[in-house]
């Protein structure tokens, strides 16, 4: 054929055969082969079998015993990987993001996701347009952007989302697939319509994630340069009852120097008082955010402080209540956080993406700040112990699916330790996350608390448990009790 049409052979060389490869992997990454695409395996365990075997002239009874100890060696080879999966995968060695599959997923499968998040962070932008989407359909694992997606939502990978076949820890050779799943969809079905309200609206919830996970709630915020506030002059009001209990203390030398001193901390001459900090005072009616509150709140609310959306507002609103209520400070409060990173004890919380976070956390842009740079509930863990402070984050995770809202984010970051001999916070600070913005809330300080998050139940230091949990317990269990007959989770 060369001889007789060399033009042609020629142009199929150069032109197609040169792209051979990616043909064949754009049909392979259309099935689920779990990385097996080639022949290779059989080839090498035919040669190992050969070198058991030592010759080919033998009788039967030989090859049969030889044959039957090369079977029971891999046999033993298998279960040894996955025991190991199941007691070596508890430590530590992925990070937060997989700490759900650990003992529970094949320590292989956990090597593919974690090197499929590794090359998604060094794709950087434009991650959905150069991800591939091939880990999915052919490992039955979250690909790239999946896994960046859940990361900048400070979520974990769900064991849901990793194909049974990881999954399957337990080497049985009566091991029976399981029986057809219409029977228990319905008993399923069936059990739910007949449950509670609030029941009914996690699991419908769950399932239109689970469907449908491409549909994304966060968007850009919007650039509020004049965030609405309450008048400056005109912030004349009745106190509360908590705030007639308060020790306030104003001396006569204190006035002719301009200097009000209350238990929030001091305020020098032409400085912004408490009341003047772009502090809106109102009930939980006129918060503008209410819908992300929980209800157990609504009688604590006493105001808020509503920073610009421009991305950076999660560290906003920490400057807000660290620097004498102003909010210009951010990027100060950025590298703050920044440059407590390389203390051990945050390295297990944040896990081994230690890179990626120091990145994010340390981005220094003045304008709007991009989604991959936004604050992370996780961040207040360390801003906590910093500041020797109690860090309370609410809010709701709402998608589109008739105002559907889960109080997952609701958590409470105590300090990790009690830095300079200090025993017990001095500070309870409240924030709200909406999912694309950050607001300070001002509550009666006897407010219900919601409970401990993961990330301090786990690496906190034993010594500070009573320290300090235990002057805010009455106000934990308030918020459990809430939460059991809500029945939320």
């Amino acid at each position: 054929m060369n001889e007789k049409w060399p033009a042609m052979v020629e142009y199929i060389e150069n032109t197609w055969l040169i792209y051979g490869e990616k043909f064949l992997r754009l049909y392979t990454n259309t099935s689920t082969h779990y990385g097996n695409t080639s022949t290779s395996r059989v080839e090498a365990a035919h040669a190992v079998l050969k070198e058991w075997l030592h010759s080919a002239h033998i009788s039967v009874d030989t090859v049969w015993t030889r044959f039957h100890a090369l079977m029971e060696g891999q046999h033993v080879e298998i279960k040894k990987a996955l025991e190991d999966s199941r007691s070596k995968g508890k430590k530590d060695k992925y990070g937060r993001r997989f700490s759900l599959l650990k003992g529970k997923v094949s320590m292989y499968a956990l090597g593919l996701m974690s090197a499929e998040f590794d090359r998604g962070t060094k794709v950087g932008d434009r991650l959905d347009e150069r991800c591939g989407h091939a880990m999915r359909p052919t490992h039955g694992l979250p690909c790239a952007c999946d896994l960046h997606r859940l990361t900048t939502r400070g979520r974990r990978v769900h064991l849901d989302s990793v194909d049974v076949f990881w999954r399957t820890l337990v080497y049985d050779d009566h091991l029976a697939l399981p029986p057809g799943d219409d029977g228990t969809l319905e008993e399923l079905f069936t059990y739910i319509r007949n449950t509670n309200s609030p029941t009914r609206r996690r699991c419908t919830e769950a399932i239109y994630t689970e469907l449908h996970p491409e549909d994304d709630y966060v968007e850009e915020p919007t650039v509020n340069e004049n965030p609405r506030g309450r008048p400056r002059r005109s912030n004349a009001r009745n106190l509360s009852g908590f705030e007639h209990s308060r020790p306030r203390s104003r001396s006569t030398s204190a006035q002719k120097m301009g200097t009000t001193t209350d238990t929030h901390g001091s305020y020098a001459e032409g400085d912004e008082t408490p009341s003047e900090q772009n502090w809106t005072i109102g009930g939980h009616l006129d918060f503008p955010y209410r819908r992300y509150l929980p209800s157990i709140l609504d009688t604590y609310v006493l105001g808020w402080f509503d920073p610009i959306g421009d991305g950076h507002c999660g560290f906003r609103c920490l400057s807000h209540a660290t620097r004498g209520g102003n909010q210009s400070h951010y990027l100060q409060t950025r590298v703050q956080i920044g440059s407590e990173l390389s203390d051990p004890i945050f390295m297990m919380p944040y896990g081994n993406d230690y890179a990626g976070v120091a990145n994010r956390i340390n981005y220094q842009g003045a304008e709007t700040c991009p989604a991959q740079y936004w604050m992370q509930n996780i961040d207040c863990l360390v801003y906590a112990t910093v500041q020797n402070w109690v860090i309370c984050v609410v809010g709701s995770t709402v998608t589109n699916v008739r105002g559907l809202r889960n109080w997952e984010p609701c958590c409470t970051y105590f300090p990790l330790y009690g830095r300079g001999g200090m025993r017990r916070p001095y500070e309870v600070l409240w924030l709200v996350n909406t999912g694309n913005h950050w607001v300070r809330l001002r509550v009666s300080p006897d407010a219900p608390m919601p409970p401990p998050s993961y990330e301090w139940v786990h690496h906190h230091d034993q010594d500070s448990v009573g320290r300090m949990r235990d002057p805010n317990e009455r106000q934990m269990n308030l918020w459990l009790g809430w939460s059991h007959m809500n029945g939320i989770s």
